[in-house]
């Protein structure tokens, strides 16, 4: 590497400046902090009761009868998954939890 400020010195070589040494540790501090924010957020969810991700789209047993029964039929998980106007990775995810 070479630098036009500082000529044809060995950057690779020369020692970190301080300022960056301190940076770099109060980023790590913080990426810390954030993570250690988060775990306990998750805990408290979970202690309280609350169900972590996202919503089910489809949360009736028999909406994903009629989509099971579609897809039996031998509708495509796309045509199923317009119809029922969700995604198909959610039509995929009922198929999937079907068959195990």
């Amino acid at each position: 590497m070479h630098c036009l400020e500082v000529g044809s010195a060995d950057l690779k070589r020369r020692p970190e400046p301080p300022a960056v040494r301190a940076l770099r540790g109060a980023d790590r501090i913080e990426t810390y902090a954030r993570q250690e924010c988060s775990e306990a957020s998750i805990e408290r969810a979970r202690n309280s009761g609350t169900a972590l991700g996202r919503h089910p789209t489809f949360s009736e047993r028999e909406k994903k009868l009629r989509v099971i029964q579609s897809l039996e039929k031998g509708t495509s998980v796309s045509d199923v998954a317009r119809a029922f106007g969700t995604s198909r990775q959610t039509i995929l995810g009922i198929r999937a939890a079907h068959s195990s």
